[in-house]
């Protein structure tokens, strides 16, 4: 990278941290704040007795090519509610203009409403594939490779988990075919696949695509949420 590349992307990170303090919906700007949406922090702050249940429910399917990022939150206990849901997408730097940094990029999303007997099986189905179970030790989810994080406020209760691929956690999840079904973006998922270790080490240098800007990453997940960072930009 050219120092006047260094120059400007240090002057877009600034911009970027102030104006921008819980964007998911920028690529660019996700990695400023991605790692405290991913684990839920201000559902889990704002987890109180009496609230409404929220959760939210992000796919990693490879980090530099998509991400799917679903939220459900009940209207009061008991009713029913509504599930947005949001494809995150590689952005093509050569058609890219520098605006859209601050005013997002326009990726895919769209809203469904939930009756309470579907907002209760979305939870169940989350609950049953292990949402409020100890998270397995040591679980380590790579950012260049697929994998699932949940997490919710329910019953003014905060729970975490993880399942990465490949393994029988994963391959046994429930509810992700409820998210399927409800999902009205019309942007297909972006499939499980065996990531071979060149491909790793190319995501890993940055240098798996011309133009990308954010390397590859790991987070380590505990019950109380995410602990490590992304690496220097």
């Amino acid at each position: 990278m050219s120092s006047d590349s260094r120059y400007w992307f240090a002057a877009i990170a600034m911009f970027a941290c102030a104006f921008a303090p819980a964007r998911a919906d920028n690529f660019l700007l996700r990695g400023f704040t991605w790692l405290g949406y991913l684990e839920g922090k201000e559902l889990r702050e704002g987890c109180v007795a009496g609230g409404p249940d929220r959760l939210r429910l992000i796919y990693n399917g490879i980090y530099q090519e998509q991400v799917r990022v679903y939220e459900a939150e009940r209207v009061s206990p008991g009713a029913g509610g509504a599930l947005s849901a949001r494809v995150l997408t590689r952005l093509n730097l050569a058609n890219f203009r520098l605006s859209e940094i601050f005013l997002g990029t326009r990726d895919p999303g769209s809203e469904t409403a939930l009756d309470a007997p579907r907002f209760d099986a979305l939870i169940a189905a989350a609950i049953a594939d292990g949402l409020t179970a100890p998270v397995p030790d040591g679980l380590n989810l790579p950012s260049d490779g697929f994998y699932w994080v949940v997490s919710g406020c329910l019953g003014g209760h905060y729970s975490i988990q993880g399942w990465a691929h490949p393994g029988e956690r994963f391959a046994a999840l429930r509810f992700p075919a409820l998210l399927a079904a409800y999902d009205r973006t019309g942007v297909p998922f972006n499939p499980p696949r065996r990531v071979d270790a060149g491909e790793r080490m190319r995501a890993r240098s940055g240098n798996q695509h011309a133009l990308d800007i954010v390397p590859a990453f790991d987070v380590r997940l505990t019950d109380s949420g995410i602990a490590g960072r992304m690496p220097g930009l």
